[in-house]
């Protein structure tokens, strides 16, 4: 029903799919014959995944703490500082999100757990997708 609508009227129109819905649309009516152009938005990288969460908590005024993380991916021995820890919890989150910037950010904002003293605890939460 999609279809036969952004095709009926002369109207100019913007539809985002993710790679499952697109492969199934190509497989249903044949590659990209119901879109005139089809732009193919790439992935985020974990660095970008990053600076898109760090330039939007510069805006609150609460204190990460990666703590948790350290106990979960590092052993009793290993010592390393919390630009490390933070790097990992980033690569983790964007294998989970695979990339999408939406999809990480929903990511991030279950992992924080909101404590007094304006310190937020970020935690590992493994969703399935």
């Amino acid at each position: 029903m999609l279809l036969k609508v952004v095709n009926s009227c002369n109207l100019f129109w913007c539809a985002a799919f993710n790679r499952r819905s697109w492969r199934y649309l190509e497989g249903a009516f044949g590659r990209s014959q119901q879109f005139r152009k089809v732009i193919q938005v790439p992935s985020f990288s974990d660095e970008d995944i990053q600076k898109m969460i760090a330039i939007r908590h510069k805006q609150t005024s609460y204190r990460l703490v990666y703590d948790e993380i350290v106990r979960a991916t590092q052993s009793d021995d290993d010592h390393i500082g919390v630009t490390a820890v933070e790097t990992q919890f980033f690569r983790l989150l964007w294998g989970q999100s695979n990339g999408n910037p939406r999809a990480a950010m929903a990511l991030w904002l279950a992992s924080l757990k909101p404590l007094p003293h304006k310190k937020l605890p970020v935690g590992c939460r493994v969703i399935n997708p």
